[in-house]
């Protein structure tokens, strides 16, 4: 729906997915195996609003929870029923807006900042179990900026992700089997650039 003459417009949802024999990842030394887990349950609500305030801000903000559990799984014999299902973070938050500061010869200015909330989230069914404490990515808070030229048919921009250089992983497997050490691959850095377009 819009409210506020039609500045603001707002959506949500509520969803509930069920799976039967979900398939999932063992990882045994340096051997991946192909498991089913008998049942698992995602439960989620998720809101966004998007306003436009006047012809220069725009702003947009949106949130999801997950409740996203497994029913019944034992993997290696260790029971794991009602564990957080790996990469799903119970809170999620992205907001930002692009403010277009001015003119300048044939185009617009355009500032765009927004920040994205992830709080923690497992890389492993097994979550903390078993010797897994490690497989684990904290809850962070990436700032990403852009400043642009945009003209009718040329736009150019200056970006920068994780401006603040926020060390995180995004990904974990458990190699202590093999290796005695757990795998853990970084987010990106910091990064930096500008990107140009062209319309024919």
């Amino acid at each position: 729906g819009r409210v506020l003459d039609g500045r603001l417009a707002l959506s949500g949802a509520v969803f509930l997915t069920k799976y039967k024999n979900q398939q999932l990842n063992e990882v045994i030394g340096t051997t991946g195996y192909i498991r089913s887990a008998p049942g698992s349950e995602i439960k989620g609500v998720e809101f966004e609003a998007n306003g436009r305030w006047g012809s220069s801000l725009k702003t947009n903000f949106a949130i999801t929870y997950l409740d996203a559990t497994y029913d019944k799984l034992t993997l290696s014999g260790v029971n794991l029923d009602g564990n957080t299902l790996p990469n799903a973070p119970k809170l999620t938050v992205n907001a930002g807006f692009d403010w277009t500061v001015g003119k300048l010869g044939s185009g617009d200015v355009v500032f765009s900042p927004n920040v994205i909330y992830t709080s923690k989230q497992y890389f492993s069914p097994f979550n903390k179990e078993d010797g897994n404490e490690f497989l684990v990515g904290k809850e962070n808070a990436k700032v990403n900026l852009s400043l642009g030229w945009e003209g009718e048919q040329l736009s150019l921009r200056a970006w920068a992700s994780n401006l603040t250089n926020v060390k995180m992983f995004n990904y974990g497997l458990n190699l202590r089997g093999s290796f005695g050490y757990d795998y853990m691959l970084h987010a990106p850095p910091r990064t930096y650039g500008v990107t140009g377009r062209y319309k024919f």
